[in-house]
């Protein structure tokens, strides 16, 4: 019904490895910050939706550049990144038109921002310990942002128990700061359907009140790659961030 289109560069980046644990990105890639965005395939992910404070806190994808890599340190791995974003400059038209989360919610597209992030692999893997910290100017919300971010990743046969909590402080009185975190398992009921169950908390500078949000779910993984999701979301308090409802996805990873 419309013929104004346009093009929409979602990632493109180019890795310079100097040595076996140093790197430089350079380009437009996901936000390095937690766990569960660094993921981003639908694939890769158990529910439908996403934890809000993955979704309203920060930008998903950043512009500019990066340096990371990964160190052994007493036989365990260690993953770092020190990243800096300029979208103002390098990407405007991201910053002016792309919009994220409902739209209850403004954008959390980044002026500008710069930031680390620290993981742990542990116990042969079977546990992560994540940290990140993100600076930021947020286009169209006052003052600067300190975001705090903490993840966790635990692994036991086919359970798995995974977590993250975010605090972001605003420089600026007229915007309150904003909390919040979750708890999500995943179970293996009968040959590749897997039960998966998330509550989450999310308390936003949008609204009034504490969102509090639970959801319960079933996936169907008969390949690596492909994967068949249903899941029902829980939150009567939390209606204009998370409406109350049934969602289902069938996603493919090419």
């Amino acid at each position: 019904t419309t013929r104004n289109a346009e093009f929409n560069l979602e990632r493109l980046y180019v890795d310079y490895a100097a040595t076996g644990s140093l790197a430089l990105r350079i380009g437009k890639f996901l936000t390095p910050v937690g766990r569960w965005n660094q993921l981003h395939a639908a694939p890769l992910e158990w529910t439908v939706s996403r934890p809000l404070i993955t979704e309203e806190l920060y930008a998903h994808k950043l512009t500019g550049l990066m340096i990371h890599g990964t160190r052994l340190i007493s036989g365990n791995e260690f993953d770092y990144s020190i990243f800096g974003d300029a979208s103002h400059n390098l990407d405007p038209d991201q910053v002016d038109t792309e919009v994220t989360g409902p739209n209850v919610l403004p954008s959390r597209n980044f002026n500008n921002a710069f930031g680390v992030t620290l993981r742990s692999h542990l116990d042969n893997d079977s546990l992560q310990i994540g940290f990140s910290y993100l600076n930021s100017l947020v286009d169209g919300l006052p003052g600067r942002k300190h975001l705090f971010d903490t993840d966790l990743l635990w692994l036991y046969h086919d359970v798995e128990l995974s977590g993250e909590m975010s605090y972001r402080i605003s420089t600026d009185t007229r915007q309150q700061d904003e909390w919040g975190g979750f708890l999500q398992g995943v179970v293996p009921l009968y040959g590749h359907i897997y039960g998966v169950a998330r509550g989450e908390i999310f308390d936003s500078a949008e609204v009034d009140h504490i969102a509090r949000i639970g959801s319960l779910g079933l996936a169907y993984r008969p390949q690596p790659a492909i994967v068949y999701k249903i899941e029902y979301r829980l939150g009567k308090t939390s209606e204009r961030l998370a409406p109350e409802g049934w969602l289902a996805s069938i996603a493919i990873l090419f």
